[in-house]
């Protein structure tokens, strides 16, 4: 049988400059994902490429976080609505996470 992926997503620290977290899919744990931020409408590669020895001991793939420096992305604006997309499609892993 076929399992539907099951994806779960985390943030571990949100601030004015950073956004960091992980995400994984728990029915196919060694899963390549490729994932996408959306902030105010811009979508930005988010790169799952920040090791995680906690999602490893469980089974997951070791690199499996997230670290995005929100200040490079010359944003013009003090507050932000961002989402995680995955990547090429409008698949929502999470949403409204505001930043200011």
């Amino acid at each position: 049988m076929i399992k539907v992926p099951w994806i779960s997503c985390f943030i571990d620290n949100i601030s004015s400059t950073k956004l960091s977290g992980w995400v994984v899919d728990k029915n196919y744990p060694n899963l390549d994902l490729s994932i996408e931020v959306e902030i105010n409408g811009q979508r930005f590669p988010l790169p799952l490429n920040v090791a995680r020895k906690d999602l490893s001991d469980k089974g997951y793939k070791l690199y499996s976080g997230f670290d995005i420096d929100i200040s490079s992305l010359d944003l013009q604006c003090q507050s932000w609505l961002a989402s995680i997309y995955i990547s090429g499609n409008n698949i929502r892993v999470m949403e409204n996470i505001y930043i200011k």
